[in-house]
């Protein structure tokens, strides 16, 4: 039997376990487990403890495994559906189309239930996928799809559609008026309505209006000037340093190029609810200055005797009364 006692061998256990001891020391605590149930009932336990918790080790590295594979396979399966819905978005918009507003209408033509026009569009980049009517009230409206890919690759298209009423008028799903009571209604009109001003005393939306009716190009100038009167009633516009092209000038008469500055007075007055008048100052190619100026009175007596409605202020009320308006002034 070992000479060592009881403790001192337990206190070596482990170092034997782990092979640190002297073979000396060695044969002594193998001698004393031979005989020492004890301290041999330890050392298995030690011994055996190591080898459940390598195993239990070896458990929790498999289920880690598990589990990572188990989250790859998620992830896989969540990125392989965002790339075929983005393979369908493209594949919608490249083919089936999306709703678009940059297009035109030209040659429309309207009976009495039927419109037949032709579609075109803006940008020669797309093609046309589908063009679609529908009709509310004898107002038709006309929507356009579309795509960047296309089984019959085209920028336009002709288009016909049969209402359930007679057709009052054709639009735009973006709100542009096309045709309105038997009148092809142009993107200028459209211009000039968009931009109608409520109180004359709004500096900005006044020239928003001013550059709708495009007064630059109707009196041939470089630039002009307003003043807003709105101190007191009557509340007008005045218009000044009128800086014409004394080429372009020249080639109108005085009364013509004042007619041209009254066909902008009437629109003015009809677009501007609380505008009493509108006052132009200007200079003539032989340095004479001259002033023109319409009240809404005097606009009300002319046109009610020649166009025979209610008054200018009944002119904005839609697109086809100001078109009504604006195509007898340039006559």
């Amino acid at each position: 039997m070992s000479k060592l006692e009881c403790n001192i061998i337990q206190d070596l256990l482990p170092s034997f376990a782990d092979g640190l001891v002297s073979a000396k020391t060695a044969d002594e605590i193998n001698a004393h487990l031979s005989d020492c149930g004890n301290c041999r009932n330890l050392y298995n336990e030690m011994t055996n403890g190591e080898d459940f918790e390598k195993k239990e080790a070896e458990k929790e590295i498999d289920y880690l495994k598990k589990i990572k594979k188990k989250n790859r396979k998620i992830i896989g399966g969540i990125f392989a559906a965002f790339i075929l819905m983005i393979i369908i978005t493209i594949g919608i918009y490249s083919f089936v189309g999306t709703e678009d507003e940059a297009y035109s209408v030209s040659n429309i033509y309207v009976t009495d239930k039927t419109v037949n026009a032709e579609i075109n569009l803006f940008s020669s980049a797309s093609c046309i996928a589908k063009v679609t009517a529908k009709e509310t009230d004898g107002i038709v409206t006309i929507s356009v799809k579309s795509s960047l890919l296309s089984f019959n690759k085209k920028d336009a298209a002709d288009f016909g559609f049969t209402a359930d009423e007679t057709i009052s008028k054709v639009q735009t799903a973006d709100g542009r008026v096309l045709w309105e009571n038997g009148e092809v209604i142009s993107q200028k009109i459209n211009d000039i309505y968009n931009a109608r001003v409520k109180y004359i005393g709004n500096n900005s939306a006044v020239s928003h209006l001013l550059s709708a009716i495009d007064i630059i190009d109707t009196l041939k100038c470089e630039n002009y000037s307003i003043h807003l009167l709105t101190d007191q009633k009557p509340y007008g516009l005045e218009i000044y340093d009128i800086n014409s092209y004394d080429e372009m000038f020249s080639s109108f008469t005085d009364e013509v190029y004042e007619q041209k500055i009254k066909s902008c007075a009437f629109i003015i007055l009809a677009c501007i609810e609380n505008a009493d008048f509108v006052q132009f100052e200007y200079t003539i190619p032989d340095g004479r200055e001259k002033t023109y100026k319409l009240t809404v009175d005097e606009a009300n007596d002319y046109l009610g005797i020649v166009l025979k409605d209610k008054g200018i202020k009944d002119y904005s009320i839609n697109h086809w009364k100001l078109k009504k308006l604006i195509d007898y002034n340039q006559k």
